[in-house]
């Protein structure tokens, strides 16, 4: 069985120019820490333009967190990517 875990958000641009990456932060229940992370570079978005970004997390700490049957946080960080 795939533990696996999608994750998505959507971005506006409200200005700037340059690349940026979306990295997905699975976080565990009590928020202590991460369980995993996964990033993604973002779609280009003209200024005032949205985006989604993508990514899939799949690790064996995902696996082994996820048969705890706990529940997890997201926390989405976008950041320029020279």
């Amino acid at each position: 069985m795939n533990y696996g875990c999608d994750v998505s958000a959507s971005f506006r641009n409200d200005g700037g120019f340059g690349n940026t990456v979306a990295t997905f932060y699975l976080l565990s229940d009590d928020k202590s820490g991460y369980v995993t992370k996964c990033s993604v570079a973002t779609p280009h978005a003209d200024e005032g333009d949205s985006v989604t970004a993508r990514c899939h997390a799949d690790d064996q700490n995902l696996e082994n967190y996820l048969r705890t049957g706990r529940y997890m946080h997201l926390d989405t960080r976008v950041s320029n990517n020279p």
